[in-house]
């Protein structure tokens, strides 16, 4: 579990730096693996010893973590997205309106 959870948090600071380069199909294509990954994780057996369980505390934590930030800038991303489709229709309303025709 704890190479699992390790992984999976290298991944997600993979994805977290696609992002900071804008390099999104990229980031998608490492949170499809990441999910993978994570879909395992019911499936194993919780190891028994405490300094094991207190790891994967701490991996879980920073992976949420960093998953949440990733879950942020997606969200400001999809309303920038919006915007430009947004300002791109009314623009071509306007055009229409105005009967504008490209050469």
């Amino acid at each position: 579990m704890l190479n699992l959870l390790k992984k999976a948090l290298l991944l997600s600071k993979d994805i977290s730096e696609l992002f900071n380069q804008e390099e999104w199909d990229k980031a998608q294509e490492l949170q499809h693996q990441r999910d993978l990954l994570l879909k395992e994780l019911p499936n194993i057996e919780l190891p028994t010893e405490s300094h094991e369980l207190e790891q994967i505390n701490n991996l879980s934590i920073e992976i949420k973590t960093i998953t949440k930030e990733q879950l942020e800038i997606s969200r400001t991303r999809k309303k920038g997205i919006l915007q430009k489709i947004k300002n791109s229709n009314k623009s071509n309303k306007m055009k229409t309106a105005y009967g504008y025709k490209p050469n």
